[in-house]
């Protein structure tokens, strides 16, 4: 839910105001309505009476008549309002800027009074006052291809009461808020609203300057307007994207410094590991070289030793093998001899057995 959406009113009786169009003119009237959102939730109310009311082409009066509204409501120039408001007055009348009279305007008024505390999208105001009588005169640009819109207004009344008002709408739709203030203060009422608020709080001082050269036809060149084009420039630039471009920019030179300190440091580091790369392919081939010194050395001294064991082994293999042949060659003679004793023993036993049993 916005609070400034469109309200649409559900009128009881005659109402002069069809949701804030122009063309109307119509009286006498009377009427309440509740007003209502898209879901047809009640978001105020307003009331009012009046012999006539009527509004075409920027230029509107009231006879007679009196108005209240509460909540939520559309008003005569069609934008939401939200808070409370109400007015009367005997007669009415005024045309606006941007109307018949250009980008002139003015209104008058006699015994009326009103009293508001209310907001829409453009305007946020407060107070209270009578006047037996008041007017004002206005004049305004409303250009969507400019960035050098303003209003004034200044009026005086005969009455009481004070009121403020701030301004921040963009009546122009062309992205650009026009900022101002207004007040009535006793007599005096006062409204200004600009596209360019720094600007022309710089050239204040400057307005005298400017508006005698304006007079001999050469406003271009006046301190004030020269100061103002500057300062309106950069106000454009500044609220159009100028600082975004500005900073994207500044990215832009960051990321290429960037990228030129990365490649130097990747080629720095290239470099130190290339070099180390080679420092250790020049002690990998050294060490190389002194493994293989060693393998071969060792290689010819294991060579030498295994001879020397094999010699060593096959002399004491060939000593046992002459020892092994003598002591059998011993055994066998001794063999031989306790065999042949034994044969003639034998022999000599079988020789006196016969003797003396004549077998």
């Amino acid at each position: 839910m916005s609070f400034f959406e469109e309200l649409t009113p559900d009128n009881a009786g005659q109402s002069p105001y069809r949701n804030g169009s122009d063309g109307e003119a119509q009286g006498p009237y009377a009427f309440a309505s509740a007003n209502r959102d898209a879901h047809g939730n009640a978001r105020g109310y307003s009331t009012g009476i009046g012999l006539a009311h009527g509004q075409s082409g920027g230029a509107s009066y009231d006879v007679l008549s009196a108005n209240a509204n509460f909540g939520g409501w559309r008003d005569a120039g069609g934008d939401t309002n939200v808070g409370f408001g109400a007015d009367a007055q005997v007669a009415k009348f005024g045309i606006a800027p941007g109307g018949p009279l250009g980008n002139f305007g003015f209104d008058v008024g006699a015994l009326d009074a009103s009293a508001n505390a209310s907001f829409n999208k453009n305007t946020a105001g407060i107070g209270a006052q009578a006047n037996l009588i008041e007017g004002s005169v206005s004049h305004g640009t409303s250009d969507r291809n400019s960035a050098d819109d303003r209003f004034i207004r200044l009026g005086g009344s005969v009455g009481v009461g004070a009121a403020g008002r701030v301004h921040y709408g963009d009546a122009d739709g062309d992205g650009r808020r026009e900022y101002g203030f207004g007040f009535d203060a006793g007599p005096v009422s006062f409204d200004y609203k600009t596209e360019n608020p720094i600007g022309d709080l710089l050239t204040m001082p400057l307005m005298g300057t400017n508006v005698l050269m304006n007079g001999l036809g050469l406003g271009r060149y006046a301190p004030g307007s020269m100061v103002q084009r500057g300062v309106e420039g950069a106000w454009d630039w500044a609220t159009n994207g100028g600082p975004g471009r500005a900073m994207s920019a500044v990215g832009n030179g960051l990321s290429t410094v960037g990228r030129g300190i990365g490649n130097a440091a990747s080629a720095v580091g290239s470099g130190i590991v290339n070099g180390a790369s080679a420092v250790g392919r020049g002690i990998g081939n050294a060490a190389s070289t002194v493994g293989s010194g060693i393998v071969n050395g060792a290689s010819a001294v294991g060579r030498g030793i295994g001879n020397a064991a094999s010699a060593v082994g096959s002399g004491i293999v060939n000593g046992a093998s002459a020892v092994g042949r003598g002591i059998g060659s011993a055994a066998s003679a001794v063999g031989s001899g306790i065999a042949n004793g034994a044969s003639a023993v034998g022999r000599g036993a079988r020789a006196a057995w016969n003797a003396v049993t004549g077998w």
